[in-house]
């Protein structure tokens, strides 16, 4: 990863670059060839530790007045079945939910075996839904980023957060958060060098 190196000690090989040096993806940090003054070059498997301090920059959008959609828990189920496309419900009235979001589901019948009938059970399920009214100032649109940020990168980042800053800028409708990590990973990866 591109970054700049905080650590480097290398067990076996040369260190290549210097606590303070910035590195970019795929530059040899530790080389496994050696020079002694008096057995000349020779080489080794090199390997030590490279810690690098690493930038990842997110940015989020957040809107100064959202609309959450979470589900109640409460549910109901319909059936109804399709017979080459011509669909017969097992159920006369709409939804005793206001605001609901609908799953389906089919299954196909068969007849022994080997013998498939166009004939298709269908599952409705609807799960009802509330809906709530977010507004959004400047602090709550740091907080919103910041989570969304952390789901996002929690898998990417591999090492420890030494620092997390932002930059907020308000538009009409929307405040744009940067958010900015700064982490100190381990960055070395074993390559074979071909000679």
């Amino acid at each position: 990863k591109d970054g700049i190196i905080t650590k480097i000690t290398a067990q076996n090989g040369t260190a290549m670059v210097k606590e303070g040096d910035s590195v970019k993806k795929g530059d040899v940090l530790i080389s496994g060839c050696m020079e002694g003054k008096y057995t000349g070059k020779y080489y080794v498997n090199s390997n030590g530790e490279v810690k690098s301090k690493i930038t990842y920059l997110k940015n989020e959008k957040i809107n100064k007045t959202e609309v959450k959609r979470s589900q109640t828990g409460k549910s109901e189920r319909r059936y109804s079945i399709n017979i080459n496309n011509f669909q017969i419900n097992f159920y006369k009235r709409v939804s005793k939910f206001e605001k609901y979001d609908t799953m389906y589901a089919s299954k196909k019948l068969s007849f022994l075996e080997f013998f498939n009938l166009p004939i298709y059970i269908i599952e409705t399920t609807n799960y009802e839904v509330k809906e709530e009214t977010i507004n959004h100032d400047k602090e709550s649109a740091i907080a919103t980023a910041i989570e969304l940020s952390d789901d996002e990168l929690k898998n990417m980042i591999d090492g420890d957060i030494i620092n997390k800053s932002t930059e907020v800028i308000e538009n009409d409708d929307y405040y744009d958060v940067n958010v900015t990590y700064e982490v100190i990973e381990e960055i070395g990866t074993e390559e074979k060098i071909e000679f």
